[in-house]
């Protein structure tokens, strides 16, 4: 695929996912800026199935550094309804695995609902993998912070230098991963919290446009005494109208789950990421 096909690819992607399990419309300008700018989709790693001049699937994929290696990353595969049962996915993994391999690109990683049965079937086709379960959150109650805390905040643009230094609690999902995130730094916001001698207490990154929170961490001392629900109840003020989610949470991470369920957040659905040795 290239530049040009990604007017149509939006067209696809709206018909493969019309009957989806989960919302997945887009306006076509939200749709761009998830390809162009979050993704950063490589389009030599990308391919189309098509029916005359109609694509009828897709696959898009980027690539970075994941876990000391050199990952793709399947950011969709879609095929729309009437073209269902045709193996496309299988054959357009063939095309863009011969790309990965000239590329020198080690392995491809994916995301699937782990009750999308036909999905995670035909991956392993492919010769995909289940490595880890992930855990998707929404907010579904009014966060209700603590209010005797006299911290500093600041909410900036992200900056990408000194990202690697900052502290986290779990391995990263692909998408939240440093190398990822400031692909999309223009777009992503951090929310810090200093204690009264400058120090670090916490912090957060989030997309405003949509309330998608890709990390969060508060230090050990400072655990269960209301910040990280003040980091919460921050960044649901600058999201107005948008649903706070948190997603890709590795399941064995139990603390984390038990802070998002006690804020208020469900754990709507899981994921299954799934890992393909390139050869």
């Amino acid at each position: 695929m290239a530049l040009a096909d990604l007017s149509q690819l939006y067209y696809t992607f709206l018909e493969a996912f019309s009957d989806y399990s989960i919302d997945m419309s887009l306006g076509q300008k939200a749709f761009e800026r998830r390809m162009l700018n979050k993704l950063s989709i490589e389009w030599p790693l990308s391919v189309g199935a098509f029916s005359g001049d109609k694509m009828v699937g897709f696959i898009v994929h980027t690539s970075n550094n994941y876990q000391n290696e050199r990952h793709a990353y399947n950011g969709g595969t879609g095929v729309i309804p009437e073209y269902r049962g045709l193996n496309l996915t299988e054959h357009m993994y063939g095309r863009a695995i011969r790309q990965m391999q000239e590329q020198g690109i080690q392995k491809c990683v994916l995301e699937v609902i782990d009750t999308n049965s036909n999905a995670t079937k035909a991956y392993q086709k492919v010769g995909f993998q289940k490595k880890r379960i992930l855990r998707c959150y929404k907010l579904v109650r009014s966060i209700v912070a603590a209010t005797n805390h006299t911290e500093r905040y600041s909410v900036e643009t992200l900056d990408t230098r000194g990202l690697e230094a900052l502290p986290n609690l779990t391995i990263p999902s692909f998408m939240d991963t440093w190398a990822q995130l400031t692909r999309n730094s223009a777009h992503e916001k951090m929310l810090r919290i200093y204690d009264q001698d400058d120090t670090l207490k916490g912090y957060a990154i989030f997309q405003p446009d949509n309330g998608r929170i890709a990390r969060l961490w508060v230090r050990d001392k400072d655990r269960r005494n209301g910040i990280g629900r003040s980091l919460l109840s921050t960044i649901a003020g600058k999201c107005p109208n948008k649903s706070l989610t948190v997603i890709n949470v590795d399941e064995n991470d139990q603390a984390a789950h038990q802070f998002l369920i006690a804020c208020g957040f469900e754990n709507q659905i899981n994921q299954w990421e799934m890992i393909l040795e390139i050869h």
